[in-house]
């Protein structure tokens, strides 16, 4: 009579395992829709693979041997191996081992399009909202070297700041320099009736006068992507732009709010939007330089302008 012993210990390991896999904070500050639909994939997953796990461990020793036999592998080895892969020893850790694979990739998965960096560890941050003045921020125009338009940038009441979108092109940068760093920032673009073309970014490691800049493009519910001009190490200036590499157009329309957050480590941007990493920039040859946002043309709101230097 064939054993069946090792199924109650493998299913024990795949429920413990499957709770254990329950997301958690996925209602936090900043999550999306897709994000709020990810706990229901993931319970679908894991009873996908319980299933599958349960129905393979169910299966008696001979018909083990037959499917193996009908492809001529039925060698006294393979017998062994499947004699002992029944057993509660080798059934139990066969379990194990496919639903921690399966909870490694959910995990990474979650790590990918989680919290944000300032969410899942709010320690280090400092506050550069500016203050009424902009003090300690200055504009430049765009191109460097034009002429820049009226004042419209201010922090109002709320300690929001906003960008009137009517006085020209340019960049509001910080006066500090940051190397390693994360920049976090959330924007909403005010919507008005049929107007189309809503554009806007922010920028790491920019030059003082604006000419080597690294933006992170966005626009009404599309874009979210990095380019810019970086320094080369004959001086030259490199434009790159990774537009084409983004699919995921994560950005929402005008009148929602977004979150992203620029990571600059070594030569390495990365972008992220709205709960998932869009893309990296890998080439980036500035070493530090300041922070800063754009105007260009729509009035766009900002808050919770952070920042945390790496070491």
């Amino acid at each position: 009579m064939e054993s069946r012993a090792g199924i109650a210990p493998a299913c024990a390991v795949l429920q413990t395992a499957a709770c254990a896999a329950r997301p958690t904070g996925l209602k936090s500050k900043g999550a999306d829709g897709s994000l709020r639909s990810r706990p229901r994939l993931m319970c679908h997953l894991r009873g996908v693979l319980e299933r599958l796990a349960t129905a393979v461990l169910s299966l008696p020793t001979s018909t083990l041997l037959a499917s193996q036999a009908s492809v001529g592998i039925a060698s006294p080895m393979h017998k062994s191996f499947v004699r002992r892969s029944t057993s509660p020893f080798f059934a139990g850790l066969l379990a194990a081992t496919v639903m921690w694979l399966a909870l490694s990739s959910l995990r990474a998965a979650e790590g990918a399009t989680g919290r944000s960096a300032l969410e899942t560890d709010p320690q280090g941050w400092v506050d550069i909202l500016p203050t009424a003045d902009l003090k300690g921020w200055y504009r430049v125009p765009v191109p460097p070297g034009g002429k820049l338009g009226r004042e419209q940038w201010h922090v109002d009441a709320s300690k929001v700041l906003i960008c009137d979108g009517d006085g020209g092109h340019d960049m509001l940068l910080t006066e500090k320099e940051y190397g390693d760093a994360i920049f976090h920032f959330e924007f909403c673009y005010t919507k008005v009736e049929d107007k189309t073309g809503y554009n806007s970014g922010a920028y790491v490691r920019n030059s003082k006068d604006g000419a080597i800049w690294h933006q992170a493009q966005f626009g009404d519910a599309k874009d979210g992507f990095l380019f810019g001009q970086t320094p080369m190490p004959d001086g030259k200036k490199k434009f790159f732009s990774l537009a084409k590499q983004v699919t995921d157009k994560r950005v929402k329309a005008a009148g929602e709010w977004n979150t992203m957050e620029v990571t600059a480590r070594g030569k390495t941007l990365t972008l992220w939007v709205n709960g998932a990493i869009t893309c990296e920039f890998k080439e980036c040859e500035a070493e530090k330089g300041h922070l800063g946002l754009e105007g260009e043309g729509y009035r766009i709101e900002f808050h919770n302008l952070k920042v945390k230097e790496l070491k």
